[in-house]
């Protein structure tokens, strides 16, 4: 179908309808399979025509975006739609909702923060049928009808803001029955599989902080389960032997019991899906698309063992009431700050490198310091859930290099340097159905006690392959800039007479490809001749490649001059943050 029409203008209906398959991909791509247990006839993909029973207030009123810039409005499909027989829709009854936060000042010149009830994102909708093709999926209509109802007197929405005092309002058992007496008589008949939706919302200007959940809910901490929601996956337990965990956040959930959990056959993260991805996420769950996401975050045991987290709070200037001007008072977010003394070790930077130190016996890596799960050292096996870049398919795939990694060294303009690295890849699909894969290609740069800081390992880049048949593969080409593994050094003295600057310090470098960081690690661990039996996790040497750089190679100073011919060095010495 045309997008234009003859006059020129746009095609309403084409436009919508290429919308919905561009979403449709989107979460195709995007979704990531965490875990998949097949044995017994479990797991995944799921097949047309079975019975399958919807668990968790997320199953009915999911997640589909957050915040200014993320907000899904207007006509969209949801997650029963996208598992069901439905052919076409025209949206006349799926309006997404979102709910809107203010900033208030009181009389008194104190601040609150207060949620409006969800409301549709737009007054209504007139248009034409649209094409969807559902999954074909027979699903519980009792449960349906359950969480429809208790999920409108919990006032919940497609779009919500995070909160500092959390609660997820999951349905309790108590809801479910007020809703549908005997509700539990209807899992015999819809038994073939239960997937379970677990949700967390975001926003800007407001966190999820340490300790902040709601009195009653059994969690810790906003992002660790509740438990209500343990309920619900006990209850998918009692209905399937085969539990299919749906994580609708864009956010880490805390999801060390459900990967342990022998009852849970499959994970599958599927992030703020927009109006139209849960199609794509039904594609992924009957297998007419086979994942080939992974995961753009580490997932901890414990959010709180990271080093960030150790700061993180609401803070406020003490000034603040006596120099804003905008009538939200101290709960505008101007006046807000956070002292970020973790430096560059966020996220898997952080967890990666207390690793690499932990097997190679530096720093007292392995001290209970920090440990969230045993009380006598730090494991990386047990505070780490699923690594950063991590991400399963239905298909199995080999990647070896193909030749050896390529370097190029270029002047650019006023003194700049260009540094490419081209890696080649070759992905062959050794499985038994088709899919895609992602080549990660990481690097390492070397590390002095008591220098520059750098983390044990970084992603450098990446790329995805087309679909690859049983049987075929393809060769997958990865240009890096290895300006992104220098690091930045606050002390080095400039020939100009200025401080601070890049460095690409001499030394020996390591590039490797993997099924996310830690696996790329483990290469190069492997690699630079570290037993096998020291590691957390498999390892292949031959995923490694090094690079010794001398001045010769490459002079350290490579990249103080930006690509746009700008020296770099330290700007605002004077300020003090006291």
């Amino acid at each position: 179908e045309e997008l234009l029409n003859a006059d020129g203008s746009g095609n309403s209906h084409a436009l919508i309808q290429k919308a919905i398959d561009m979403g449709r991909r989107q979460a195709v791509s995007g979704t990531v399979l965490l875990k998949n247990e097949t044995a017994d006839g479990r797991g995944l993909p799921l097949a047309p025509g079975e019975r399958v029973t919807l668990f968790g207030s997320r199953s009915h009123t999911t997640l589909l975006g957050s915040g200014m810039g993320t907000k899904a409005a207007g006509p969209c499909i949801t997650l029963e739609q996208a598992l069901g027989s439905d052919t076409s829709t025209d949206f006349a009854h799926t309006i997404a909702t979102a709910a809107a936060k203010k900033h208030v000042k009181n009389p008194d010149g104190s601040s609150a923060i207060v949620f409006s009830d969800p409301a549709p994102t737009i007054p209504s909708w007139a248009g034409d049928e649209f094409e969807i093709e559902g999954a074909g999926l027979e699903l519980n209509p009792t449960m349906i009808s359950a969480y429809d109802a208790v999920n409108q007197s919990n006032k919940l929405g497609n779009n919500e803001p995070a909160s500092p005092s959390f609660d997820p309002h999951e349905a309790s058992q108590d809801q479910l029955e007020a809703a549908a007496p005997g509700f539990r008589d209807s899992f015999g008949q819809y038994s073939d599989a239960a997937i379970v939706v677990l949700g967390r919302p975001s926003s800007e200007s407001i966190d999820f902080l340490p300790g902040g959940v709601a009195e009653g809910t059994g969690a810790k901490e906003p992002l660790a389960l509740t438990d209500n929601e343990r309920a619900a996956i006990e209850m998918a337990k009692q209905c399937s032997q085969n539990v299919i965990v749906l994580l609708n956040s864009s956010n880490t959930m805390e999801v060390r019991e459900l990967a342990d959990d022998e009852g849970i056959s499959a994970i599958l993260s599927v992030g703020f899906p927009g109006c139209y991805g849960l199609l794509g996420v039904a594609d992924i769950l009957i297998g007419r698309e086979s994942p080939s996401g992974c995961l753009s975050d580490i997932m901890a045991t414990h959010n709180m063992s990271a080093p960030a987290m150790q700061n993180m709070g609401s803070y406020s200037y003490a000034n603040a009431k006596d120099v804003l001007t905008r009538p939200s008072g101290m709960s505008d977010t101007s006046s807000h700050y956070v002292v970020e003394a973790e430096g560059i070790y966020t996220g898997y930077r952080y967890y990666e490198t207390r690793y690499a130190d932990a097997v190679l016996g530096q720093g007292n890596a392995s001290s209970a310091a920090g440990a969230t799960v045993l009380e006598d050292r730090w494991d990386y096996a047990s505070e780490v859930t699923y690594g950063f870049g991590y991400g399963l398919s239905y298909t199995t795939f080999v990647q070896t290099f193909a030749g050896e990694p390529k370097l190029s060294v270029t002047k650019g303009q006023a003194g700049s340097t260009e540094v490419r690295l081209t890696v080649a890849v070759d992905v062959a699909n050794t499985g038994s159905s088709e899919g895609r894969s992602v080549v990660q290609i990481y690097g390492q740069a070397p590390y002095v006690a008591g220098g520059v800081e750098k983390p044990a390992i970084q992603l450098l880049g990446f790329a995805k392959t087309a679909v690859i048949q049983p049987g075929g593969h393809e060769t997958v080409t990865v240009e890096v800039d290895l300006e992104h593994l220098a690091s930045y050094d606050g002390t080095k003295t400039n020939a100009d007479g200025t401080t601070g600057s890049f460095v690409f310090e001499p030394g020996t470098y390591w590039f490797a490809f993997g099924n996310g960081a830690h696996d790329a690690l483990n290469a190069v661990l492997a690699a630079s001749g570290v037993d096998a039996g020291r590691l957390a996790g498999s390892a292949d040497a031959s995923h490694a490649w090094r690079l010794d750089v001398t001045d010769a190679v490459l002079p350290a100073d490579a990249f103080s001059v930006s690509k746009t011919g700008v020296a770099v060095s330290n700007h605002l010495d004077y300020a003090d943050w006291n």
